[in-house]
């Protein structure tokens, strides 16, 4: 892994069914994070005039927004999801702080505006060390709430249990 990329991007054409590959280093020197490389491969995959949400083009099926702002010790993100016709359908937010070199919190939101639900509200707290971390997590959805204690091992991976409890 080179900077955090994988050395390849996989293409995979759902319509034709063939796979091809496309060496990741030319977009990553040029296009900072994923949705940089992400927004210059649309560039160059989807063909000029492919209206975003147009029912005879099935090449385009949803879009997304976000904006963040980020600090060393902070970072606030807003985001949109449009669905098929182009519909603005959830609306999502998230606040993370570090509040000390070893713990950080997160609060994050997630709002259905075509059944003017609250899918999702999550509060995390998290405590790191040189090579692990633990989380924990409480999340309230629509049907039904979860609190989630994970461990995280440096090189091993997370490692992670909880309770999910019922509708309310």
């Amino acid at each position: 892994m080179n900077n955090g990329y994988a050395a390849t991007i996989l293409k995979i054409d759902l319509s034709g069914g063939g796979i091809s590959r496309l060496p990741t280093e030319p977009y990553a020197e040029r296009f900072m994070g994923g949705r940089g490389l992400a927004a210059r491969l649309y560039w160059e995959l989807v063909p000029p005039g492919t209206a975003a949400f147009d029912p005879y083009e099935r090449d385009v099926r949803f879009a997304t927004t976000d904006v963040a702002y980020e600090t060393r010790d902070f970072s606030a993100t807003f985001g949109t999801f449009h669905g098929l016709g182009g519909e603005l359908q959830f609306i999502r937010g998230e606040l993370r702080a570090r509040l000390s070199p070893r713990w950080a919190v997160r609060v994050a939101s997630n709002y259905d505006l075509l059944t003017s639900t609250v899918v999702e509200n999550r509060l995390e707290v998290e405590f790191r060390e040189q090579c692990w971390a633990i989380t924990a997590a409480f999340i309230d959805r629509t049907n039904e709430d979860a609190f989630h204690i994970t461990i995280n091992l440096l090189e091993l991976g997370q490692y992670g249990f909880g309770q999910a409890f019922g509708a309310q």
